[in-house]
């Protein structure tokens, strides 16, 4: 394709020798720097006004470094057309090249006024002012790139790290969070967002006693937490304020199944530094086995808020809301893991379970006494998770309002991969109820259906089970 364009434009530029445009599209081919240029020093050559010859070479300019070069060819661009952005674009990043703010605010201000619904300009100037560790003044000008509708993971993270310089740290993971619904963001980059957000609010430790704190992180992970201890406590003595050493010292604890000591050294963790998200995750996972969990929802709760990609944590938090019967939270806080983790058979298993006790008033589609029970029909939620769907569910009380019986149609997704690589769907569907066994649930299939079956087909099948 290169080399086809190539041969064309110059059979182009044989009928037309004295066109600065057909020089500056064969520059554009070049593989070359040098001949290049010279494309674009013949293009201005033969019309000094002409906009794209001085800025191509401006470009090659930039790419060899020679910045005062490039900054002539590009005012010169503005002044032939005032009108266009480009020109002050690239003005403006030269000019930062060579360390001169002031001027390339006031290019990109200038910018703003010709393109005045981008929010091109005002990303421009808030990087300038960030660059210049001017992070309060940065801020201002990345709300009003914001409010003009700036959205990529580039602005994003620039963004939040001025907010962060600025002293506005929860604001920062607040807005870094945006990126949990991004579909440019996988899960290794979200392991790094982990690692920022932590990183925020626990400073790392002091680098003479990085290497002993390693060196017990190590004991504790080959499953030799008293070697552990004895290098942590030495740590402590040495670094009483470090929240780190304090809750390490609250896992190795863990590991000898020391409960008391484990939640002592937490909570002394999280009095060195409230906003430490792996401490709450700690506290309240010991809460909710404990049973109290009112508590462990304070604590799992703050641990998401100061880093909303912690996929343990966001796990941990979707279950402990099913138990607390916030069915709909769940469900967002399981779609969340999905991303973080790529978990999708445990991702799957949250959401279900959280739907399958959802009686949201939105969802039902009719209330049928039968028999002396009632049996409220639900349709099932439309949601991102891939692999399944409820179709209608079936929630059937006793004259006391009590829950007797979940019954429900699911529809279940397979991706089939054939012996040339096509990927097909299959999907299958079926009448199926939930029964408990001792210490644990059982799932009764009940019947299978070729298509997705209707209401009144359901609740056919439904009446059968029931006379039974």
């Amino acid at each position: 394709q290169h080399q086809r364009l190539l041969k064309l434009y110059e059979e182009f530029l044989k009928t037309k020798p004295t066109s600065a445009l057909f020089h500056y599209l064969l520059g554009r081919l070049q593989m070359d720097m040098e001949k290049e240029r010279e494309y674009y020093k013949k293009a201005v050559e033969l019309d000094e006004k002409f906009y794209w010859g001085h800025f191509g070479l401006g470009y090659v300019y930039s790419s060899e470094k020679d910045f005062e070069s490039a900054k002539k060819e590009y005012q010169k661009c503005i002044e032939i057309d005032p009108a266009r952005p480009e020109g002050y674009f690239r003005l403006g990043k030269t000019l930062k090249e060579l360390s001169e703010y002031e001027e390339a605010l006031k290019i990109y201000e200038k910018m703003a006024q010709v393109l005045p619904k981008d929010p091109i300009p005002y990303m421009e100037m808030a990087q300038t002012q960030a660059e210049r560790g001017l992070h309060k003044e940065a801020v201002e000008f990345y709300k009003k790139a914001d409010s003009l509708g700036a959205r990529s993971v580039e602005f994003i993270v620039g963004y939040a790290d001025s907010l962060s310089a600025a002293g506005e740290k929860e604001e920062a993971v607040k807005l870094l969070s945006r990126l949990l619904e991004s579909p440019q963001m996988r899960r290794e980059d979200y392991a790094k967002l982990s690692l920022k957000c932590r990183a925020l609010f626990v400073p790392p430790l002091p680098e003479h006693l990085y290497n002993d704190f390693i060196k017990a992180l190590k004991g504790l992970d080959e499953g030799r937490p008293e070697e552990a201890i004895e290098t942590l406590e030495k740590l402590q003595k040495e670094a009483p304020d470090e929240p780190i050493i304090l809750q390490a010292l609250a896992r190795c604890y863990l590991q000898k199944q020391d409960v008391d000591k484990t939640v002592q050294y937490t909570k002394k963790a999280l009095e060195k530094n409230k906003d430490f998200a792996d401490a709450h995750f700690l506290l309240g996972m010991i809460y909710a086995i404990q049973g109290d969990l009112k508590t462990a929802a304070v604590h799992l709760k703050r641990c998401v808020e100061l880093n909303p990609f912690d996929s343990e944590g966001t796990m941990q938090y979707a279950q402990l809301l099913i138990m607390e019967k916030e069915f709909l939270k769940a469900i967002v806080y399981a779609l969340r893991y999905w991303r973080l983790s790529e978990n999708l058979r445990d991702a799957q298993a949250l959401a279900m379970t959280a739907e399958l006790g959802l009686e949201t008033p939105e969802l039902l589609e009719k209330e049928i006494e039968s028999g002396g029970m009632t049996v409220k029909v639900f349709r099932g939620l439309k949601h991102a998770l891939p692999g399944y769907r409820f179709i209608w569910r079936f929630r059937i009380y006793e004259k006391g309002g009590e829950l007797k019986r979940t019954i429900f149609v699911l529809m279940l997704e397979e991706v089939a991969e054939s012996e040339t690589g096509e990927k097909s769907v299959k999907r299958s569907y079926g009448m199926k109820e939930l029964r408990p066994r001792e210490e644990r649930v059982e799932v009764v299939e009940h019947f299978e259906y070729d298509k997705e079956p209707s209401l009144e087909k359901s609740l056919e099948d439904l009446k059968k089970i029931l006379e039974k």
